[in-house]
């Protein structure tokens, strides 16, 4: 499976929009950000909701494949999840063979990806975007953007993921739901993901929560060990529940610490991986076509 094939694949399955390149009827190259709603096998097209880069409109659209000339997926965004559409590809594989190939092997490979970017030790970093956002708007529906907001957002992704880096930075706008205030920084243990939802222009926290039992602070790594006890490490698991116990057992046994911190507010966290791997999986298999195309010509 091509790059091509294999992001849409993620897209569809993972519900994240894909920035791309798509030459026109007319020969033109444009870039839009598309949204996938379902996939047309008889005129190998998308139906997708589609974000034009330099006006900032959305408009549905008709994204026929095979005019694609490039994609990137764009982590951090939500678009709805067609579980129909992905029903469809597993019990149809045939069906889909135009673009999909390989999906069993192509699964395990964006399984080993995602585990590679998450073995890597989180931070808070400064991110200039949460100044122009007012905190006090955030309701469990999330954020609803303005304008220049949205505009700014949508500036910031284009800037991170169209930047080429030898570290490979992993950038996410959070909410806080629980953080420890230590003298030497503030070591984040829950938080929620804000994803943006391009059509709606929200701001959407994802129904998970993630736990950092390990993370970094002014550049050396911290662990919650040093705050929860071993025992009390199951309260980990159903944090939603034990939110109330955490935060008191945590402030009850760490008189060094300044505070539990519990509000919600934005916050950026940040990780770097030595080694995309699903780069490094495209770069191996762009490399054994070439030996096969090679080999073919003797």
């Amino acid at each position: 499976m091509n790059s091509i094939g294999r992001d849409i694949f993620k897209a569809i399955h993972e519900g994240k929009w894909l920035s791309i390149e798509y030459r026109n009827k007319q020969g033109s190259l444009t870039k839009y950000w598309i949204g996938i709603y379902d996939i047309d096998t008889r005129y190998k097209s998308l139906r997708v909701e589609g974000l034009h880069l330099s006006s900032f409109q959305n408009t549905e659209l008709t994204i026929y494949i095979d005019r694609i000339e490039s994609t990137k997926l764009l982590d951090g965004t939500y678009q709805p999840v067609n579980e129909q559409l992905i029903e469809d590809i597993k019990l149809n594989p045939n069906k889909y063979a135009f673009i999909f190939t390989n999906t069993v092997n192509l699964k395990i490979l964006n399984y080993l990806a995602d585990c590679n970017k998450l073995d890597s030790i989180p931070y808070k970093s400064e991110y200039d975007l949460i100044e122009h956002i007012d905190g006090d708007k955030l309701t469990p529906a999330g954020y609803i953007l303005d304008e220049e907001q949205f505009k700014a957002i949508v500036k910031s992704f284009r800037k991170r993921f169209e930047g080429e880096y030898q570290l490979r930075k992993v950038t996410q706008l959070c909410l806080n739901l629980l953080s420890v205030n230590t003298k030497r920084g503030l070591y984040v243990l829950a938080y929620r993901r804000l994803e943006l939802d391009v059509k709606s222009r929200t701001l959407r926290p994802s129904e998970d929560i993630t736990i950092c039992k390990e993370f970094t602070i002014a550049g050396e790594k911290e662990s919650i060990r040093q705050f929860l006890d071993a025992d009390d490490y199951y309260l980990l698991e159903d944090f939603e529940k034990y939110a109330e116990v955490i935060k008191d057992r945590i402030t009850a046994s760490n008189s060094q610490i300044n505070a539990v911190d519990d509000m919600p507010y934005l916050i950026c966290i940040e990780s770097e991986h030595l080694v995309d791997l699903s780069i490094e999986y495209h770069i191996s298999s762009n490399f054994s076509r070439v030996q096969r195309n090679n080999a073919s010509k003797y």
